[in-house]
């Protein structure tokens, strides 16, 4: 599933097929392949929501499928959709692909009182419309455009601007969150190893709060060089704070830094820090890379970071948490209120009560 949520510029206005499907993989951040798209339309302007990427179905047995997606676009407010379908399946008695689904989840959406903007097929370059019959949407289907036309340049630019990434699949958006190769992760697991050892003296001769403001200081200053655009980024701090954020009491300040730096100069940090994360330690970054993501709009991200979690860790709170926020489509505004609300309680991140759990 993917989230998007815009919210500084004035809207883009997408009206024709060819630009709302060059836009999405500015709004999923990834090229969708073997998917349903859902870009859910609020009010008389038609401003764009949340935008759902699900993949699609085995070839028969809908009902379930048809249902959580209409539910799920239906907690949204919207008032009406596109649906977009992307495969490379084959045409059967002059029938577009995946013709069922689509009829099921118009069905589906009506049932709920979302109307249906367009039902679009995107198949090898081309484009079908699963409604219309008019000369403009002809059967024999459309290329779509070989350049982008100025509205999905603009999408394009905007998104780039706000820190969001178009990746060429999921795929690779999954391997933007994953650890070290082989034989970076055994130098960098010996090291995690190491300064676990050196943080647990550290706590029993320094403190608690004093090891958590460390952690917090050598963080925050990773930060501050990244986001001057110095993205070098030395191995043994990374692995120092992602050892020290498994102290709760350090990891939940690294959630309010997308407020604080920018969200487009943090996620791509913490994307850095999550691949230099064995997956010993993985779980806290990987989380707070999701609930940052979450906050900025950007579901897919969070929805990959999530993934290496909560496969790691199934039982982790906070990932768990945001992974249920995420199914239910709270809005990214919402996620942001309660991270204010967090950044108000921790005052001084920096030097939490040493009451917090030590360990995550």
């Amino acid at each position: 599933m993917a989230m998007t949520s815009r919210h500084t510029p004035p809207p883009v206005q997408l009206t024709s097929p060819p630009d709302v499907i060059g836009a999405i993989p500015s709004l999923v951040g990834f090229h969708p392949s073997e998917s349903v798209v859902l870009v859910c339309m609020h009010g008389a302007r038609n401003r764009i929501g949340l935008v759902l990427r699900v993949d699609l179905p085995e070839s028969e047995g809908y009902a379930e499928y048809v249902d959580d997606l209409s539910d799920r676009v239906s907690r949204t407010g919207a008032d009406r959709v596109i649906v977009v379908c992307f495969t490379t399946e084959t045409f059967a008695d002059a029938r577009l692909p995946r013709q069922d689904l689509i009829a099921q989840l118009h069905e589906g959406l009506a049932r709920r009182d979302i109307d249906r903007m367009e039902s679009l097929l995107v198949r090898d370059d081309w484009w079908w419309s699963y409604t219309c019959t008019e000369p403009c949407c002809p059967p024999s289907g459309t290329p779509l455009p070989r350049s982008p036309s100025s509205t999905v340049t603009e999408v394009e630019a905007r998104c780039v601007l706000d820190g969001h990434a178009i990746l060429a699949n999921r795929e690779e958006l999954e391997r933007s969150v994953q650890g070290p190769g082989s034989v970076r992760r055994a130098i960098l697991q010996g090291r995690a190893d190491e300064i676990g050892d050196q943080m647990v003296d550290r706590i029993r001769d320094r403190g608690l709060d004093h090891v958590r403001a460390e952690t917090l200081g050598t963080a925050r200053a990773m930060c501050e060089r990244f986001v001057r655009g110095d993205h070098e980024i030395d191995d043994d701090e990374a692995v120092r704070v992602l050892v020290g954020i498994l102290d709760k009491g350090a990891r939940d300040p690294l959630l309010t830094w997308g407020m604080e730096y920018g969200f487009e100069n943090v996620l791509p940090f913490m994307t850095a820090l999550c691949q230099r994360a064995v997956d010993e330690i993985a779980v806290p970054i990987c989380a707070v890379l999701a609930g940052v993501a979450y906050q900025h709009g950007n579901g897919a991200l969070a929805a990959v970071a999530l993934e290496r979690a909560l496969r790691i860790e199934p039982d982790n709170t906070l990932a768990g948490l945001l992974r249920t926020l995420l199914d239910g489509q709270v809005p990214p505004a919402e996620i942001r209120a309660v991270t204010r609300r967090l950044r108000d309680d921790l005052g001084d991140s920096a030097a939490p009560s040493g009451d917090r759990p030590a360990i995550a």
